[in-house]
């Protein structure tokens, strides 16, 4: 699963500077603030020169500054700016602190604005600051094994549990008996539909390679392919196992990375939504 490059070359989720390297029992040193705009961007094709922003995440200096998707920037501060890389260098030569103007195009029109760049959060309080609390970015994608729903239509009225995840990744696959159990338990007992949790396991891996993992799983939830990685995307997906919990209205109350005891919080949150 290509997610945590793809990300971070995305996102404007900036490392200013690598820690000074230390000698064998020295304190260690702080690393210098990391600077945020909090922007998706990829670079335009020709003839079209710069980048445009494909979101703008809440509670960040580019919203606040009013810069919104689809806006083409051409240039930060005096250096213009050909490419979602380029971008990316740009604004980490000014580290937190500063201040960059930010020259654009907005349905052909330019302007600017002045953007003081602030530090970023950690990457879970930004997962859990971007979902918890507010409705899960919709979906619908191919459903490739297992059984359940395999889209936000599909989910409505129903509390779930979403996990990101790879097939090359041995924390991802550490969840998979909790969470084939937790779906057999329930086909025993007799429930579903809404009297059950809804699990959907989204991977970027080729078909092939989920379809080789599910016979040696034989999974009894649902895993579909994100092959575009969109969806990972737009739900911050930046490190795997991701794990989200929805409540019935399909809003997000529950956002973690990892897995043994975090599998369980995610369990333990959707178990207790669903006697609500």
């Amino acid at each position: 699963m290509k997610t945590i490059r793809i990300i971070l070359s995305q996102f404007i989720i900036i490392f200013f500077a690598t820690p000074i390297p230390q000698a064998e029992g020295a304190p260690s040193r702080p690393a210098q603030a990391k600077p945020w705009l909090g922007v998706r961007i990829e670079t335009l094709q020709p003839p079209e020169i710069g980048v445009v922003i494909k979101a703008v995440l809440e509670d960040t200096p580019a919203k606040e500054a009013g810069l919104q998707a689809d806006d083409r920037v051409q240039k930060i501060d005096e250096t213009t700016v050909s490419s979602a890389e380029q971008f990316t260098q740009i604004v980490q030569s000014k580290g937190v602190g500063h201040a960059v103007k930010v020259y654009f195009t907005r349905q052909g029109k330019p302007e600017v604005k002045t953007i003081k760049l602030v530090a970023r959060p950690d990457m879970l309080a930004m997962i859990q600051q971007q979902l918890v609390g507010k409705p899960a970015p919709l979906f619908d994608l191919p459903l490739i094994a297992g059984q359940g729903p395999n889209s936000s239509d599909k989910l409505k009225g129903r509390v779930a549990i979403i996990e990101f995840w790879a097939t090359w990744c041995p924390a991802c696959r550490s969840t998979h008996p909790a969470l084939n159990a937790l779906a057999e338990r329930q086909q025993r007992e007799g429930k579903k539909d809404k009297q059950s949790i809804a699990i959907i396991a989204i991977s970027d891996d080729s078909r092939e390679d989920i379809e080789a993992y599910a016979k040696l799983l034989n999974p009894k939830f649902a895993m579909v392919q994100d092959k575009e990685q969109a969806v990972s995307q737009s739900w911050m997906v930046s490190a795997i196992p991701q794990l989200v919990v929805l409540d019935r209205q399909g809003k997000a109350i529950f956002a973690t990375v990892g897995a043994g005891e975090y599998l369980e919080q995610a369990i333990s949150v959707a178990e207790k939504e669903l006697k609500k």
